[in-house]
């Protein structure tokens, strides 16, 4: 009989992708991965401050194996975070968009940041209501009493962000996979 198998799925980023990130001395508790830890196998490589170069090189390193993943999850940081031109940036994430597609045959590129509004490649979902960097622009007072747990996300956004992935995900082609292998 055949066994079915957890998804195996690779996310890279920004902080909005770094599981374990600390904002305001407040360590995370409750984030979207770790939501998805329960439903699928999940690799987390996001980091704070990364740049769109420091992003591909994550993706670089942890996709040489091709069969590795099932889906990639990839949040882009600002466009011009750690470069000052944004003809370069816009080709570092034409690299990895190119360079996720040719790895994982399901793979979903993100952000938070208003530079990818208007971009077709690129899903621009900044939760607005959850998200701490909008939170802080409009709303000063709000911020200073609202309690983010990870990803710079409240545990509504948080859950959110993960409903949102989980939804994705399943409408890809492998939220059925076999593993053949384990046939007993």
């Amino acid at each position: 009989m055949e066994k079915t198998r957890q998804l195996r799925i690779l996310i890279c980023g920004d902080s909005y992708s770094h599981e374990d990130l600390i904002i305001d001395d407040f360590k995370p508790t409750y984030t979207w991965i770790s939501l998805l830890k329960n439903d699928y196998t999940v690799h987390s490589v996001g980091q704070a401050g990364a740049s769109n170069l420091t992003i591909l090189e994550q993706v670089l390193k942890n996709t040489r194996n091709k069969e590795a993943w099932d889906y990639i999850i990839v949040s882009l940081a600002p466009l011009l975070r750690d470069s000052n031109s944004l003809k370069h940036s816009i080709k570092i994430v034409h690299t990895i968009i190119k360079q996720v597609n040719q790895i994982a045959h399901n793979s979903y590129v993100w952000s938070c940041f208003e530079d990818f509004r208007n971009i077709v490649s690129i899903d621009w979902q900044p939760f607005v209501a959850y998200n701490e960097q909008f939170i802080k622009m409009q709303n000063e007072e709000k911020h200073k009493t609202t309690h983010y747990t990870g990803c710079h996300f409240t545990q509504e956004g948080n859950k959110a962000v993960y409903e949102h992935m989980k939804y994705i995900i399943n409408r890809g082609e492998h939220n059925n996979v076999i593993d053949k292998r384990s046939s007993t």
